[in-house]
């Protein structure tokens, strides 16, 4: 369930299993568990990832995307977007005329 987010949001913050596992206190053998959804990660191992990688808890647990739906360049856009400041948010929902939350 929660390998491939945990997979395409490694890869696209360009960390090896081995760095993640080291941000997040586990081993790269932990990561590489998790990746190929043969265990899943503790919330107390959410947490550290969602920090590590920079996303909100709720995407890493798939609550608010799918990411098999969306290209990796689709998701890295959004992914910025959602990390960016209120202002440059603004400046995107005006550009693509959209309102945001």
């Amino acid at each position: 369930m929660y390998g491939n987010i945990i997979r395409r949001f490694r890869e696209l913050r360009g960390f090896t299993q081995c760095q993640l596992g080291e941000l997040v206190n586990v081993s790269g053998k932990t990561v590489s568990s998790w990746e190929v959804d043969r265990t899943e990660p503790n919330m107390g191992d959410i947490e550290r990832l969602s920090v590590a990688l920079g996303v909100p808890k709720s995407v890493l647990v798939g609550e608010e995307l799918t990411t098999d739906k969306m290209s990796a360049k689709e998701f890295e856009i959004l992914t910025a977007y959602r990390n960016a400041s209120k202002d440059i948010r603004s400046a995107v929902e005006a550009v693509l005329n959209v309102r945001g939350d």
